[in-house]
């Protein structure tokens, strides 16, 4: 498999690392988009000869995709913008030039730049002077006040309190397995803090993880077929593997060792307690079909919690409740670290799920889903979370894949209201959250691949003082 080039891990077509490295059956990798041109040139498409030992391979109906990935050589890094130095801060930045002046200004400059065009009544316009798009933030003022949505004011739930955000910073993700030839946006699956003021993205196409800086500059990235990836208050890092069934731990060497293997589940994702024990959620996988079982209908996916201490021991499984399964499909878990109460995501149940730490059911949330059947109230928004996270006071932000509508809600599940943005593309199609060390939430983007960082700058109470009032410095 490491067989690649002469000159080393290199395809031997660009002479460049690899970008969605391809092994023909003669054992040479090459990357895809040169195997796209390089097919081109040839009159036959069903076969391709190989540019190096000259053997003629057959292609099935799926083409170049049929061929197999070859994931041990080295992967080409995206290319970074340029940064040039602003004419305001004279930090470095990408930066974009200001029809008016003339000058050169950052995301954060330009901003206030905007502004004091826009109060002065002078028009201006932004040009690129960068390599690389720039995501534009929201121009409003910041003391703009949000507008709810406007099916959210028949969601037939009383809003007891408004967190305001503004965007201060966003960029794209570059997947390898998402060349330009094929104009699409890497879908994120995941998003977490990895220390040292970092954080790690995972990719639902390829997969790859990638390591990023809050300015988006890319640390590093690597293939592995793994959907959550976590770190324990005693700096222990544990992943799951969906498709051998298992949950493994990266030493302190850097190998990669078995914490546990998850006996007829698929697990999906998994949050730390603070004593080192873990939450693992993931699917029960059916057993199989046997001559009494024909006939009958399909059953629906069913999802199950185990509780694991810090030697990989199983304390505790919840799959069953008193109405049925307590979990569908968990596509997404956080620890309430206050109280250790357990928060699912359940995308095939349409709701969030609050267990306590010995298991029991303490309250799912709908969205008011329930309310509105009850009282023939009309909204049809769905509400599928596919990610959420705790806040520093134990706080509950879900976010609705279908509307992009963030929802807060109280420790214990009970509703308490919306995060708010005057940003013109909103929340987006959010499948990746987390809230960092300073109060902001960080949003990944399962449609356009994008990153978005968002700040707090206000919130609005609803309710009398002996309500419960969450506190953000």
């Amino acid at each position: 498999m490491s067989d690649t080039s002469e000159e080393g891990n290199v395809c031997a077509i660009c002479w460049d690392e690899f970008s969605k490295p391809k092994i023909l059956p003669c054992r040479h990798t090459f990357c895809k988009p040169c195997l796209k041109g390089y097919l081109k040139k040839t009159e036959n498409c069903t076969e391709i000869k190989c540019p190096m030992c000259r053997q003629t391979h057959q292609l099935d109906a799926d083409g170049l995709d049929g061929l197999l990935d070859n994931y041990f050589v080295n992967l080409r890094p995206p290319d970074q913008p340029e940064l040039l130095c602003c004419n305001v801060c004279f930090e470095e930045g990408i930066l974009k030039t200001c029809s008016h002046c003339s000058e050169k200004h950052c995301p954060s400059c330009r901003q206030s730049h905007k502004l004091a065009l826009k109060i002065s009544g002078e028009s201006y316009e932004h040009s690129s002077d960068s390599e690389s798009e720039d995501l534009e933030l929201d121009d409003r003022d910041i003391t703009d006040e949000p507008s709810m949505p406007f099916h959210m004011l028949f969601s037939g739930q009383t809003v007891k309190t408004q967190f305001n955000v503004k965007l201060v910073s966003a960029f794209k993700t570059k997947s390898m397995h998402n060349v330009a030839e094929e104009d699409g946006n890497p879908p994120i699956y995941k998003i977490f803090p990895n220390g040292n003021n970092r954080f790690l993205v995972i990719l639902s196409l390829g997969p790859e993880i990638l390591e990023y800086e809050p300015d988006g500059t890319e640390i590093s990235r690597f293939n592995g077929r793994i959907s959550d990836i976590i770190e324990t208050t005693n700096h222990r890092t544990f992943f799951v593997h969906p498709g051998d069934q298992l949950v493994l731990e990266i030493i302190k060497t850097g190998a990669v060792q078995m914490y546990v293997a998850c006996k007829g589940v698929r697990p999906i994702c998994l949050a730390p307690f603070k004593d080192g024990r873990l939450a693992v959620a993931g699917l029960l996988i059916p057993r199989k079909e046997t001559d009494e079982d024909k006939g009958e209908q399909e059953e629906i996916r069913k999802g199950i919690l185990i509780i694991y201490d810090k030697n990989g021991k199983v304390i505790r499984e919840i799959s069953d409740g008193t109405d049925g399964p307590i979990l569908r499909f968990p596509r997404c878990i956080s620890i309430n670290h206050l109280d250790n109460s357990i928060c699912v995501a359940d995308q095939d149940s349409r709701c969030v799920t609050i267990l306590n730490e010995n298991g029991d059911l303490l309250r799912r949330y709908d969205a008011g889903q329930s309310i509105r059947q009850f009282h023939f109230l009309w909204n049809h928004t769905q509400f599928i979370p596919l990610s959420l996270c705790h806040d520093p006071d134990g706080n509950i932000i879900a976010a609705n894949n279908v509307d992009g509508v963030l929802h807060v809600l109280h420790p214990d599940g009970r509703f308490l209201g919306y995060v708010l943005t005057t940003d013109s593309e909103g929340f987006g199609h959010p499948a990746g959250i987390m809230m960092d060390d300073q109060n902001r939430i960080w949003l990944g983007d399962r449609v356009d691949g994008k990153i978005r960082i968002y700040e707090i700058s206000s919130f609005k109470n609803h309710f009398n003082q002996r309500d419960y009032v969450p506190y953000y410095p």
